[in-house]
């Protein structure tokens, strides 16, 4: 039994893709292997969430010379805020947002239970009559955007009126004050009444109230003057007596005028 040398191939005739012998004699130069082809990403669904949607972006320290800074910023701060901050309706906070703040805050007072159960608070104390001496019980901030894009800050104060009902008033928050204490330089933007379940820690009802005007004294009225109506009838039943006796309308239609003139002008 002989056993054959087998000789090595020549690299320079081996395909690198394939690690197979190439047909061929001599000593020629390696086929170049076949590119791969591109990768393209799958289109998204029309209306389905963009993952980049949801990521918050750093501003870059360093820009390309051909792009304004100002430009890139304004994109970067579109891009963080979309999909986390929500869009004012018709000038007012979305309901499914107070409800999900306040669901939230009401959560996290059942299950820690770091303070007492709050009292329920009389109607001239609530925030939304925006009072010097209003109370709340939770308090909390919400961002939402106008119709231009613009960011807006609001406060929401949470306070107990009953058994298992709350109101939540939102007031519009002024960075330029130091204290956001009450009463508020401006009324309230929105008033909602919740009912919450704390044994399944949900709100069962959200109804939007009318924005309550805040008390105002009653309207003064004049200061009847006994004195002046008793010289006014006198002076109309003289004038009527002259134009009677004396068969003078005239003088008496002018003498009554003359009475009233006197008696308003006193």
């Amino acid at each position: 039994m002989s056993v054959e040398k087998i000789a090595a191939l020549n690299q320079a005739t081996t395909d690198g893709a394939t690690m197979r012998a190439l047909n061929g004699s001599g000593v020629g130069h390696a086929r170049a292997p076949a590119p791969f082809p591109p990768l393209t990403p799958p289109a998204t669904a029309e209306g389905a969430p963009n993952l980049f949607d949801s990521l918050a972006l750093p501003f870059p320290t360093s820009t390309a010379a051909d792009v304004p800074s100002s430009l890139i910023a304004a994109s970067y701060r579109t891009e963080a805020a979309r999909g986390s901050v929500e869009a004012l309706v018709e000038g007012r906070l979305p309901e499914t947002l107070i409800r999900r703040e306040v669901e939230s805050l009401l959560r996290r007072f059942v299950e820690t239970r770091e303070r007492d159960e709050p009292e329920e608070t009389k109607p001239e104390r609530l925030p939304s009559h925006n009072a010097a001496h209003a109370h709340f019980d939770f308090r909390s901030r919400l961002a939402a955007t106008d119709d231009d894009g613009r960011l807006k800050l609001f406060d929401l104060y949470l306070t107990r009126i009953g058994p298992r009902q709350w109101e939540a008033a939102i007031f519009e928050r002024d960075p330029s004050r130091a204290s956001q204490t009450f009463p508020r330089p401006t009324p309230p933007v929105d008033v909602h009444r919740l009912l919450f379940d704390p044994t399944a820690a949900a709100v069962l009802a959200c109804v939007a109230q009318r924005v309550p005007t805040p008390f105002a004294p009653a309207p003064t009225r004049p200061r009847v003057d006994g004195r002046r109506i008793a010289y006014t009838l006198l002076v109309v039943t003289l004038s009527l007596l002259v134009a009677r006796v004396a068969s003078w309308p005239t003088a008496g239609f002018f003498l009554a005028a003359a009475g009233v003139l006197l008696l308003s002008g006193s």
